[in-house]
């Protein structure tokens, strides 16, 4: 849950709805996940994968789960996913995707671009690039206590004392959660 990066093509138009608002969105065409849909479905039935055949006899024996629709979901449905692209997408956008995914910077033809308007809207830099580089950020993150929370920090690269700071600030604010943005970290 946070944000991701996806490859666009030039001149990308998110759908709308009636509303003029983005629709939630999927970063996959609807034939593709159909069809991985299905092949998943018959390995699933066939044991084929012996992953897969581990995963149906935990869910068929500790949560009573049969049927593979059951254990991952129904079929993907059509508006929830993007339209296939007429050509290769060469661009970038960044999403939210606590939701399917919509939009929230224009398209970027260059990584470059990207980075100049993350630290635009106030993102520091180190951070910026750490998120170019992953492809995604966490939004959230649950913590059973503080210390936790700080040892996270500073594995995503925050000072100890930033990391302590912040701790203290945000543990608590409801128990156990903490909202890791990079917007919050003043060190670049």
């Amino acid at each position: 849950m946070g944000r991701e990066i996806r490859k666009v093509t030039k001149g990308w138009e998110h759908p709308k709805d009636k509303h003029g608002d983005y629709k939630p969105m999927f970063d996959e065409d609807y034939d593709t996940a159909a069809q991985g849909w299905i092949k998943g479905l018959f390995e699933w039935e066939n044991a084929t994968d012996p992953d897969i055949s581990a995963t149906r006899k935990e869910a068929e024996e500790e949560y009573k789960c049969r049927y593979y629709w059951a254990w991952v979901g129904g079929p993907p449905n059509k508006k929830h996913h993007r339209p296939k692209f007429k050509e290769e997408p060469t661009c970038y956008q960044i999403y939210e995707n606590v939701s399917k995914g919509t939009p929230i910077s224009p398209v970027f033809e260059t990584e470059d671009e990207m980075f100049k308007w993350l630290v635009k809207q106030g993102y520091p830099q180190k951070a910026a690039k750490k998120f170019i580089k992953n492809k995604s950020l966490v939004s959230g993150v649950f913590f059973a206590d503080k210390n936790g929370m700080i040892e996270w920090l500073v594995e995503e690269g925050y000072s100890r004392e930033s990391a302590e700071k912040y701790a203290e600030e945000n543990f608590g604010v409801s128990p156990g959660i903490a909202i890791h943005h990079p917007i919050i970290d003043s060190e670049s």
